[in-house]
């Protein structure tokens, strides 16, 4: 849920809260609980701030080139099955077909854009805005990179220390 969606309700409680309490010690037992007063400018207030952040979050993702509304877009490695709609985007964007291993962009059903992890190699839909995908799937590769050498180095420490153990053990013996 969203930061500040979580701050308001914190905020709207806490203030139930003090009136229940405040009733409480005035011994009122007759007016209604705050919650059953605030509940519905509560929820309204909670409506109109998720329909706020939704409307948004889908200018951001248009302006930034993804997918609007209710497209969401997957990031995910291509399998066998997506490699006739990989050739097709390779040459739509009259690019080579990237070398595997491939990552996708897709929205919705619809291949936009893929990234080879291999090269760096990017085949993009050119009818329409990839840009923001692109930068997307650029970043994921890095990260993706990034993960594979840590992997890599904590192998190659244990390893070392592996051997290491092991020669100080025949020498002590």
């Amino acid at each position: 849920m969203d930061a500040h969606l979580n701050s308001v309700m914190a905020r709207e409680h806490r203030a139930d809260l003090t009136q229940v309490a405040q009733a409480s010690r005035l011994g009122d037992s007759s007016s209604p609980t705050p919650q059953a007063r605030r509940r519905p400018s509560l929820v309204a207030h909670v409506v109109m701030l998720v329909r706020r952040h939704r409307h948004a979050e889908a200018l951001r993702l248009e302006r930034a080139g993804g997918a609007a509304g209710a497209d969401a877009v997957t990031l995910r490695v291509a399998v066998a099955a997506d490699f006739p709609a990989l050739i097709r985007l390779a040459a739509l964007d009259s690019n080579p077909v990237p070398r595997h291993p491939v990552l996708l962009a897709v929205a919705g059903r619809e291949l936009r854009a893929a990234i080879s992890l291999a090269d760096g190699l990017v085949a993009a839909d050119p009818f329409r805005r990839t840009d923001g995908l692109v930068a997307l799937l650029r970043e994921r590769a890095r990260q993706l990179d990034r993960e594979r050498r840590d992997a890599r180095a904590m192998v190659a420490a244990t390893a070392r220390t592996t051997s290491s153990l092991a020669l100080r053990a025949a020498r002590s013996q």
